[in-house]
């Protein structure tokens, strides 16, 4: 059970993350994909038609890495549990 928390809570604090330095919040010196994303949104809202790729890719990799997260908990639990044995 350990285990399966561990993997489910990593994926938490990504989202957690990527979430709260999108809004702004968080230290602006470190890279992080939700700052990435804010951009690049802010870059589209002006009018560019450049920088498509700020909001889609570090999208798509939050996207990826919580799916990862989450089979990766879900399969611990599945193979740890004794009750679903049976």
């Amino acid at each position: 059970p350990v285990f399966v928390a561990i993997a489910f809570g990593i994926a938490r604090a990504v989202l957690m993350e990527s979430s709260l330095s999108f809004l702004g919040f968080g230290d602006t010196s470190v890279p992080s994909w939700g700052e990435i994303i804010m951009q690049g949104r802010s870059s589209i809202l002006r009018g560019f038609d450049g920088p498509w790729h700020l909001t889609l890719l570090p999208g798509v990799a939050i996207f990826l890495t919580l799916t990862a997260f989450n089979l990766l908990g879900q399969g611990l639990r599945d193979a740890m549990d004794p009750k679903l044995r049976e």
